[in-house]
């Protein structure tokens, strides 16, 4: 995997793949039926930065209101992917509700936003 670096075309395809599978899954997670985080997937971004390609997510949730989640990774290290797009998607949308779980849920906002 380490042929897929930041700024390359390779990283665009590899991006947009990852964009559309986690996107696609929170999208699911928020909306099913009788789940436990309903709510609504606010963005997902994708910014160049000195050390990589990272990940925006900003979502908010039925059962805290007037709170904003707001979750950044690095998906593409300068020195390049270490994963394939699916799992680098399935891991980011994973540990997304493994924190919320385990910490984010009962830390307090600052100015109506939780960053994790």
């Amino acid at each position: 995997m380490g042929e897929i670096v930041p700024h390359s075309a390779e990283a665009a395809i590899y991006v947009a793949e990852f964009r559309e599978l986690a996107e696609g899954a929170l999208r699911e997670a928020l909306a099913e039926p009788g789940t436990r985080t309903p709510g609504s997937l606010e963005s997902l971004a994708v910014q160049e930065q000195s050390d990589g390609t990272h990940v925006t997510v900003t979502f908010t949730l039925e059962a805290h209101e007037d709170t904003t989640f707001v979750v950044d990774r690095l998906i593409i290290p300068e020195y390049g992917a270490d994963k394939s797009a699916w799992l680098a998607a399935a891991v980011f949308t994973t540990s997304i509700w493994e924190r919320y779980y385990t910490r984010a849920k009962r830390q307090q906002p600052i100015d109506g936003v939780i960053r994790y």
